[in-house]
């Protein structure tokens, strides 16, 4: 081609289906990324609690989960196992807990053996 010549031009009709392509795979994108957001982000989150293996490294593990997620429960289990919680009678044992678990509204959950009692304030958020 020489410097004069204009550059051929996409006929209408392909021009408008290569738009409607790019629309509809930027939309599967998007789609796939809103679905697997929320499995991906849980699923991290429980590996950074599951692998901690110091207070420093489990407080920083609840921190990323009382920051990043919202839909989530906590139960405590005392060092056999059992599921404990506050009763209106006997109160809340903080010094018999020996295990945490967490589960996500996905229905992912994870439990630990917890390693240091004054992490559990930043997993409750207060």
């Amino acid at each position: 081609m020489s410097a004069g010549q204009a550059l051929p031009t996409i006929p209408r009709r392909r021009r408008w289906w290569i738009w409607l392509v790019a629309i509809v795979i930027l939309a599967a994108v998007g789609l796939a990324a809103l679905l697997l957001y929320e499995p991906i982000k849980v699923r991290y989150l429980g590996h950074r609690v599951t692998n901690a293996s110091t207070p420093e490294e489990e407080l920083a593990a609840f921190g990323l989960v009382n920051h990043w997620t919202y839909g989530y429960a906590v139960r405590f289990r005392d060092k056999g196992g059992q599921d404990m919680g506050p009763s209106w009678t006997s109160g809340f044992a903080y010094e018999d807990i020996g295990y945490v678990e967490i589960e996500w509204r996905c229905g992912y959950r994870v439990k630990r053996k917890l390693l240091c009692k004054d992490n559990l304030i930043v997993l409750m958020g207060e």
